[in-house]
């Protein structure tokens, strides 16, 4: 079993600020440490506030950021040396995250409504671990039988805290070795399979507790939140981890 961390999310929402995108000048010099010119995508103030207004590339180009008027969002998609380490991806995660709040704040938005992260980790199976399916099926007991199955996809949520959202979907997944992609449309079932195994996608988000009481916070709240959704993400992947090996061993 090898354990990926493909990519990750964060997201921090707050009341809408239409004039967000004439703010652009101010975002780039807070950014430019990391983050090449950004695009002003042209979007009228007075059009949908959730379509990005201005996104910004890092110069290394692991991730984006993105301003709504209702929102800034970070995606990232980490190399080989973050996948392989939790630490070093939430590291890269959180510092980033930090950076939108630093800035927002820069352009006087101080009010925040709730914040969240979710991640993308791909657990790849080698012939010793197994058949990915059935090891879902074991974990979750939830078909009598997998005649023909050929995929199998759980997805659960629950509160923690009366505070916190986690969500989780939790499904198999393979790729192919596939060429001559630039024919179009090719049948993949005669390309052999790359890779297989179990994917899981966590997102934990601090929205319970704004969907209860409506009040906004301030930037060190969502910053301690933060740290909160990192030891509550450590806690489902050694959950994981831990069910893995006891089936294992069973």
């Amino acid at each position: 079993m090898k354990v990926k961390y493909v990519s990750a999310t964060f997201s921090v929402k707050f009341p809408r600020c239409e004039t967000i995108r004439r703010s652009i000048n101010d975002l780039e010099d807070q950014l430019n440490e990391y983050y090449n010119i950004p695009q002003n995508l042209g979007i009228p103030d007075n059009v949908e506030p959730r379509l990005p207004r201005l996104t910004f590339r890092s110069k290394q180009g692991h991730s984006n950021i993105n301003f709504s008027q209702i929102s800034g969002d970070l995606n990232v998609n980490y190399d080989h040396a973050f996948q392989v380490d939790l630490n070093k991806s939430f590291k890269y995660l959180q510092s980033r995250s930090m950076l939108i709040l630093d800035a927002l704040n820069y352009i006087d938005i101080h009010e925040f409504y709730y914040s969240g992260v979710s991640i993308l980790i791909n657990v790849e199976f080698d012939e010793k671990d197994g058949d990915p399916i059935e090891f879902l099926i074991n974990r979750y007991k939830t078909l009598d039988h997998k005649d023909n199955l050929f995929d199998f996809e759980v997805k659960y949520a629950k509160v923690e805290n009366e505070k916190f959202y986690i969500n989780e979907r939790i499904s198999n997944y393979r790729t192919y070795v596939v060429d001559n992609l630039g024919t179009g449309i090719v049948p993949i079932g005669k390309y052999e399979v790359a890779e297989k195994g179990v994917a899981i996608n966590i997102d934990i988000n601090s929205r319970a507790k704004f969907n209860k009481d409506g009040i906004s916070v301030n930037d060190t709240v969502i910053k301690t939140d933060l740290q909160e959704i990192n030891r509550l993400l450590n806690i489902e992947i050694g959950a994981f981890n831990k069910e893995y090996m006891n089936m294992k061993e069973g």
